[in-house]
Parts: C-alpha cells; structure tokens; sequence
C-alpha cells in the first residue's frame, strides 16, 4: 500500500490517537469538538496574509478538492463504506475538472497575450503608410491567333 506510513503501524498510530484524545479530555475537561477535530485533519494550508482569490488561489482549491476525495476514497475502503467511496470518486473528479478547466483558460490567455504582442511587433516593425485604394488588375488577354506581326 502506497503512503506517508507504513501499514503495520496503524495499530500503533490508533492507540497514540486515542492516548491524545484522552490526554485532551484530562487536561480540558471534555472532548475536542467536531470544530477541533476538522482543523486537526484538515488539508488546508493558511495563506497568511494573501486574502485574493487569484488562479493560484483557485488551483490550490481544486488540488484540495482532489486530495479530499482521494482521503475519502481510501477512508472509505478501510471501513467498506461504498457509498462514501463513491462520494469522493466523484469529488474527486470535481476537483480534477476544476483544474482542467483552470489550464484551459490559463492556456487561452496566454494565446490571446501572445497573439496581441506578434500583433504590436508587426504594428511596430512596419512604417506606416497611407493606405488608399488598390488599382484592380485586369488579367492579360490572349493574343489573337488571326493577327501576325
């Protein structure tokens, strides 16, 4: 199984979880709320002092998206929840779409930008000329094969 730890430690890892519930309840006089909890597990990463919601903003949500419904799925599987499964495929999915949706438009713009820059090079690069109307070619015509010179 592919992680951050090793499998045989979960065992271990549980008995530390409930040891440090215990601890928090002596020390507290209660239980940690649900509130508590969620911010102990939670993915987000604080962005001190960065309150935009830039592209950068919006790919970290999307990344945290993907990582919420993959922790889902692998949850899910060890307590053989199909259903919650299925909840974080979908997630999970969501979460890639957002950021397939934010290349694109990144990608676009980046066409746009570049097409505007070759279009102001070449504005630059040739003089500009008084532009009037173009004389209209009449194609040559066919000597007459009756006349000789």
């Amino acid at each position: 199984m592919r992680g951050a730890g090793k499998s045989y430690e979960i065992a271990g890892q549980c008995v530390s979880v409930i040891k440090a519930f215990q601890q928090y309840r002596d020390t507290v006089g209660q239980w940690p709320s649900s509130w508590e909890i969620d911010q102990a597990l939670s993915i987000s990463r604080e962005r001190h002092g960065q309150q935009t919601y830039d592209e950068a903003w919006q790919r970290e949500q999307a990344r945290d998206t993907v990582i919420r419904g993959a922790l889902q799925v692998s949850a899910s599987r060890l307590v053989g929840q199909n259903t919650q499964e299925q909840r974080g495929r979908s997630e999970m999915m969501d979460g890639l779409r957002e950021l397939e949706q934010i290349r694109e438009e990144t990608r676009k713009r980046a066409a746009e930008e570049e097409k505007a820059r070759r279009l102001s090079l070449k504005a630059r690069a040739s003089p500009s000329k008084k532009r009037g109307k173009r004389k209209m070619l009449t194609p040559r015509k066919k000597p007459d094969p009756d006349v000789s010179f």
